[in-house]
């Protein structure tokens, strides 16, 4: 087989190298007319040539080096697409995994492992007819009955991130009609469901595989699947080794994709090197050792824009750095002293010497860019810097002495997050508030949340599918977090909000939708529930070798798409 798959790599080389010398070039080179050739005369006869001898035998053609992209960035987190939501683990995810459904670039739903879909009139079925011919990477075969293990199996797995599966469907909801055919049949209309799929939580794992590493102590898999994976998609793992790197190579057996989606990729094997420190991580790009690196450090900037051969890629992407807080316990169940909190910050000085212009202003919970969205009303930023109402107000909640709080974060979140927690305590300490700062991991950070009473929490929410829903829906909806969890953070217990959040998830009018979003964040700037900092941008220092990067939140980094010359 591997001497069959070389020679149709090594004819397909040769007739490229044909074709290349005898075609045009799309834009071919002005030359010069060369002078008229004198006129030839009749050829005299030529002698028969000896016999030539047989050609010496020809050496094997070497084979070319495989093509690897090594990307350098903060954290290796997960590959388990049950347990993870955070970016980077999403990223891993998406190389390896698919769901039954995909975006584009433009944020427009297409098909990826569902050739189609088709819901009941009252949203409470949804059909959907699976693509044939695909193989899992142990090769076991994809069709209905590794949809309905996988999405049965949602119902058994705790701790899950995202998505709203359970909350409309039992562990007999999904019905198979035939070997690729699936009846989704849920408790209550959900008409927002195929977007719901974008979430990692849905992407489809082989159950041979899956079943093949259960433990009694491990039952579903989830600690194996953390490190290793099987699924469909374009790449497949081959290392995993957490905190340092992970190693994907391509998938030769891949279907090959939608257009517009995940495609058969461009390069043969994909590195994510693991450097924490960011400055480590700059000086490895710098001396060549990555191509890319993820969220270079501000301050390095405009020495990245002048450095020959490295491009600065910025992409404004729905994410929304902010503070939170536990609004149930004191000091943050006080109104006034989340107010004074709000109108402490700089936010101007924030954009400039924290992200360096590559961020932009925040009103409300509810970022630019999103498909299904609402607009960004500017009215909706309530709080302007002002440290002497900032001192006014925390007077009136009667804090007239210095107080004591955490400022915990998380330097991976963000590359800014170090520059700028050093000035989110200068503005506390002048209005004085006196915040003992604490750099987490992103794991350490949530846990702390998740406690309670945690002081504040500089914070950053990626949207997971383009609609609004993934703002105000789940941080106005505390009651929707898996138990014992709060990413979220709040503890804001406000029964009309969350009723009125899954309200907006079970109808279709997009003007009664936008609605109930808008209220509740206007609700929650009023009571100053959240304090939004900006909207962020993804940054990447790319070698000028490197083309076709593009990022996105919903899709991530398009590592398929990307060409390395």
């Amino acid at each position: 087989m591997k001497k069959q798959v070389w020679c149709v790599m090594i004819s397909a080389v040769i007739a490229c190298l044909v074709v290349a010398a005898c075609a045009a070039p799309a834009s071919a080179p002005v030359v010069e007319p060369a002078a008229a050739a004198a006129a030839t005369e009749a050829p005299t006869a030529t002698e028969v040539p000896a016999p030539t001898k047989a050609p010496a035998a020809t050496e094997a053609p070497v084979a070319a080096e495989p093509v690897t992209l090594t990307i350098a960035r903060p954290s290796s987190r997960s590959i388990n697409p049950v347990g993870e939501s955070n970016i980077e683990g999403a990223q891993n995810i998406d190389l390896v995994y698919e769901s039954l459904v995909q975006i584009d670039g433009q944020g427009n739903l297409l098909p990826e492992l569902a050739k189609s879909w088709e819901p009941s009139k009252d949203f409470t079925t949804w059909t959907f007819n699976l693509r044939k011919g695909v193989l899992f990477h142990d090769g076991s075969q994809f069709n209905a009955e590794a949809v309905k293990y996988n999405y049965d199996r949602l119902h058994r797995v705790p701790g899950q991130s995202g998505g709203a599966w359970t909350a409309y469907t039992t562990e007999d909801s999904v019905e198979i009609v035939d070997d690729y055919t699936v009846v989704f049949n849920l408790t209550k209309p959900f008409p927002g469901l195929p977007m719901d799929m974008l979430y990692p939580r849905y992407k489809i794992t082989s159950p041979t595989w899956l079943k093949a590493n259960a433990t009694v102590a491990d039952p579903e898999a989830m600690e194996f699947a953390a490190t290793n994976a099987s699924g469909t998609g374009p790449f497949s793992l081959m290392e995993f080794v957490p905190d340092q790197r992970i190693v994907f190579n391509k998938n030769s057996d891949y279907w090959g994709g939608e257009v517009g989606g995940r495609a058969t990729s461009k390069v043969d094997r994909v590195i994510f090197q693991i450097i924490k420190d960011p400055i480590t991580a700059l000086v490895e790009f710098e001396a060549g050792r990555a191509d890319v690196l993820e969220g270079p450090p501000p301050p390095q900037f405009d020495t990245l824009r002048k450095s020959p051969g490295i491009q600065l890629l910025g992409f404004k992407v729905p994410r929304i750095a902010y503070l939170t807080m536990d609004v149930s316990k004191p000091p943050f169940d006080n109104l006034q002293v989340r107010q004074a909190v709000a109108h402490a910050i700089n936010y101007d000085e924030l954009l400039t010497a924290g992200e360096l212009g590559m961020a932009y202003p925040q009103c409300g919970m509810v970022p630019d860019g999103l498909t299904v969205s609402i607009p960004v009303d500017p009215a909706l930023c309530l709080y302007s810097y002002d440290p002497a109402k900032a001192r006014q107000l925390l007077a009136q909640a009667n804090y007239n002495k210095e107080l004591v709080i955490d400022l915990t974060y998380a330097p991976e979140r963000n590359a800014g997050f170090e520059i700028e927690v050093q000035l989110l305590q200068s503005y506390l300490a002048e209005v004085g508030i006196n915040a003992n700062v604490q750099a987490l991991d992103a794991v350490a950070q949530v846990a702390k949340m998740a406690e309670g009473a945690y002081g504040l929490s500089l914070f950053v929410w990626n949207a997971g599918i383009p609609d609004a829903d993934d703002f105000p829906g789940w941080l106005y909806d505390q009651g929707r977090l898996p138990t014992n969890e709060s990413w979220v953070g709040s503890f804001w217990d406000n029964q009309t909000v969350m009723e009125s959040m899954r309200k907006a998830r079970e109808i279709t009018d997009p003007v009664a939708r936008a609605e109930l979003y808008n209220n509740a964040n206007q609700l929650a700037m009023e009571q100053a529930i959240y304090i939004p900092l900006f909207q962020g941008s993804k940054t990447f220092a790319v070698r000028d070798n490197i083309d076709g990067l593009q990022f996105t939140v919903f899709r991530r980094l398009n590592i398929w798409d990307i060409t390395k010359n």
